[in-house]
């Protein structure tokens, strides 16, 4: 009697365990993903919004661009000092590279209280972000690229419409 007791006493224990474990692996993706669900119902794009000092800013999720990138005019409006020159290569969609000298910055953006701090070129992409808002209604700030994702780990679940922290 006292094995079938034990038994049953170290299931339920198994149990507990796995319902302790899947509540805070469910509690922190829920604090750290990051909602593109809305964006992509209304602009079939990746859109999320980050706060920077009291700004809203939107960044298109872009896993094709390996950088981070920021319109040269909301560096204006926010009053973000240029950083360091550096060499910038961007490859156009036929395939040509071009290499230029670009200012670097290093900004804070935050999402759900969550704070992350990055390197971002400035760029004028107003040319493309004016034809997103012109086609879509939503004005686009920057880009947040596969820099952001590997540095915090941050994986695009388009089942889900989020971005999540993998471990």
């Amino acid at each position: 009697m006292i094995t079938v007791s034990l038994i049953v006493l170290l299931v339920l224990a198994l149990v507990v365990k796995d319902l302790i474990v899947y509540y805070i692996k469910k509690h922190k993706k829920e604090n750290t993903s990051i909602s593109f669900k809305e964006s992509l119902d209304l602009t079939e794009m990746p859109v999320v919004t980050f706060i920077h000092n009291d700004h809203k800013l939107n960044f298109l999720l872009d896993t094709g661009s390996n950088h981070n990138l920021l319109d040269e005019s909301v560096a204006d409006l926010l009053d973000i000092q240029s950083g360091e020159m550096i060499m910038h290569t961007s490859i156009n969609a036929g395939g040509k590279e071009k290499a230029a000298p670009r200012p670097k910055v290093d900004i804070t953006v935050g999402y759900k209280g969550n704070k992350f701090t990055d390197s971002f070129y400035l760029l004028d992409m107003s040319e493309a972000f004016n034809t997103i808002k012109a086609e879509s209604g939503v004005t686009i700030h920057g880009i947040i690229g596969n820099a952001f994702m590997s540095k915090y780990k941050y994986i695009l679940d388009f089942d889900e419409m989020i971005a999540y922290y993998k471990k």
